[in-house]
């Protein structure tokens, strides 16, 4: 996130990590995610590099992930990686897609502890 200090370069990139443990396909809107995706095309000054869906349900995996990455064309299709089994594969496999335990959340077994609320004052004190 401290990549967002500086809001005049549009030239920086994130990859995503999302923790699908604890998802019931039942909550995913269609409607919600268009509009973060328009969201973050029009007005952020970044840009997602890559999206690591880590613990997929296994019908969300093995049947709707592969509509969605046919729809999704090329480019965003090898941006997209699903990644799932056990804690120690998981993080070896963003391992190698550069994303180092050290940066990676501690419910996804890696070492980042996240302070939201501590994050957001720190901002603030800052006037970001």
């Amino acid at each position: 996130m401290e990549a967002c200090a500086d809001l005049s370069n549009d030239k920086v990139t994130i990859s995503l990590v999302a923790n699908q443990k604890n998802a019931i396909l039942g909550n995913f809107s269609r409607k919600f995610a268009l509009y973060a995706y328009e969201s973050e095309r029009r007005y952020l000054p970044i840009r997602a590099n890559g999206g690591h869906i880590c613990y997929p349900n296994v019908v969300f995996r093995n049947v709707i992930a592969p509509v969605v990455k046919i729809m999704i064309g090329r480019r965003h299709r090898l941006m997209l990686q699903f990644h799932h089994g056990l804690q120690k594969d998981v993080l070896s496999r963003l391992q190698d897609f550069g994303i180092s335990k050290e940066i990676v959340p501690y419910d996804l077994g890696g070492d980042l502890k996240l302070d939201v609320v501590a994050w957001l004052e720190k901002r603030r004190a800052l006037d970001l």
